[in-house]
């Protein structure tokens, strides 16, 4: 072997080590990060999201809705009847231009 390709062989290594990820986890899209998470466990720490919360939070004002309409309870002197109403109707976004 001569000096270029000793020389070629370094910068190989060299290339190799400056672009691998194994010193830094691979940026991956966050539908993933769960499954890349269980494959590597070390991986750079993040906070947790909120969608546990969130969900719980929707769950719980759904069934706070539902158990007022079967038992027919206003919420805030609005009958549930009109609430479903409302939601059914829709938002029309005309009314709003500067949205879009």
């Amino acid at each position: 072997m001569n000096e270029s390709e000793k020389r070629r062989e370094q910068l190989l290594r060299e290339t190799r080590k400056r672009y691998s990820d194994s010193q830094t986890p691979p940026a991956i899209h966050p539908r993933y990060r769960s499954a890349w998470k269980s494959i590597q466990p070390e991986a750079g720490e993040e906070a947790h999201g909120t969608f546990g919360i969130r969900l719980f939070a929707a769950l719980l004002l759904f069934v706070l809705f539902v158990s007022a309409s079967s038992q027919e309870i206003r919420i805030w002197n609005i009958p549930a009847s009109e609430i479903t109403d409302s939601i059914e109707a829709g938002i029309d976004f005309s009314q709003f231009p500067d949205l879009f």
